[in-house]
């Protein structure tokens, strides 16, 4: 039977062809309203082509909806994008077809809960008035005032956490990588972190060889920013080992510039979480050729960080079929007086001279989200708008774009 999180469909829920304007309209709210409701009552299912028994709201039998083609996917999930606000993001659109027969199957319809609720849509034939819908047991009823002013709250509620979990991430990746959390002597560490709006429901799923893949076909991806220190590359070659919840790869070598001059350690650490977390870091201890400058960070490693961390995000979303938008972070440990280096273009491998003038005393992380369920172009450019704002606060432009980035990650 039909539950609060659970909803039977005999046809699709937009008919394609040519329909009158009302009628079209009609559909449209309908269709919004169904998922606004299941995204304002935690997530549910809802499947088209299932008949129910007469007098009841129990399955009785499929009714096949045809050929479900990205045609009708797209159509649903602009409705969910454009009827709906705020928009709700993550829908999973799955047809399930016999073996042989792409007519004779129904589609499923998975609604995330959102942390985005009170979702509200157009009442039907005013548009001039919105509601809030919602799953009460299996029927779809309106909110009352006092029930959308519970939601909003618990949105608030919901967007702090995300907050504190972010700055928990953050925090407790810069701690593993060795990175001071306070005023002091370097290494400085570039650090980049992701984690999702809505995380894995079964952390504790994870195994190694999902986590090894993750990070093996990233570090395997092919892309060179001309850098010449990557986190991902660094790891390439070091075996996955577990941690809480999580694995990781990690790397460190001392490297002497000259004989005259105390070892600098080249580290790095890259980290999949079960709950779909993911982080990037790397120091390279003030090493620059034959230079060795503590507490000096080349402004492409932030621009590294980026495209690393991204790289990594694609496999381990995929790995672990993730769905929703992401919470990113750029930054650097310890965030206070960092030198930042740009490349000398008329010297191949070095560095330009420090510039006190362009001392950041305190570079504070740059936090955004990532819009992996509009699409790879949406959410790499959303990304790309972190990265760039990271490398700006040093006081250089940055003209990454996503087509550069987009040939780089593409090798």
């Amino acid at each position: 039977e039909e539950q609060g999180d659970l909803d039977w469909k005999q046809t699709l829920p937009l008919r394609q062809g040519s329909l009158p304007k009302a009628q079209k309209e009609a559909e449209q709210e309908e269709l919004a309203k169904d998922i606004a409701a299941m995204a304002n009552s935690g997530g549910g299912i809802i499947v088209y082509g299932v008949a129910e028994k007469r007098g009841s709201s129990a399955a009785d039998r499929v009714v096949p909806v045809g050929l479900v083609d990205e045609t009708v996917k797209r159509q649903i999930r602009q409705v969910a994008g454009s009827l709906i606000s705020p928009p709700v993001a993550g829908l999973d659109l799955i047809a399930l077809c016999p073996p042989g027969n792409d007519e004779g199957g129904v589609l499923v319809m998975l609604i995330p809960d959102s942390p985005d609720a009170p979702h509200l849509v157009h009442k039907k034939g005013d548009r001039s008035r919105f509601g809030a819908p919602w799953r009460n047991g299996a029927d779809t009823d309106w909110m009352l005032e006092r029930q959308i002013d519970v939601a909003y709250r618990q949105r608030d509620q919901s967007r702090r956490a995300l907050v504190a979990g972010l700055d928990d991430l953050y925090l407790t990746f810069a701690r593993s990588c060795g990175a001071p959390d306070a005023i002091g002597s370097p290494p400085a560490w570039v650090i980049a972190v992701a984690r999702p709006v809505r995380p894995h429901h079964r952390p504790r799923a994870l195994e190694l060889p999902q986590a090894n893949r993750a990070i093996g076909s990233a570090a395997s991806a092919g892309w060179r920013s001309g850098a010449s220190i990557s986190p991902i590359d660094l790891v390439r070659d070091q075996p996955t080992r577990r941690g809480l919840r999580m694995f990781f790869r990690s790397y460190r070598e001392g490297r002497r510039p000259s004989f005259s001059q105390q070892l600098a350690y080249v580290s790095a650490r890259v980290e999949v979480h079960g709950d779909g977390c993911v982080a990037v870091g790397f120091s390279r201890d003030g090493l620059f050729g034959h230079e060795h400058s503590p507490g000096h960070i080349p402004v492409e490693d932030l621009q590294t960080a980026g495209l690393d961390l991204f790289a990594l995000l694609e496999h381990v979303q995929r790995e672990l079929s993730v769905t929703g938008d992401y919470t990113g972070r750029i930054g650097v440990e310890p965030p206070t007086q960092v030198t930042f280096r740009d490349r000398d273009d008329a010297s191949s491998g070095h560095f330009r001279p420090v510039d006190e003038a362009r001392r950041v005393t305190h570079y504070a992380p740059v936090d955004g989200p990532i819009l992996l369920s509009h699409g790879n172009v949406a959410a790499l450019d959303s990304w790309l708008d972190i990265t760039r704002d990271a490398i700006h606060q040093t006081g250089r432009t940055s003209d990454l774009d996503s087509a550069t980035a987009t040939d780089l990650l593409t090798g």
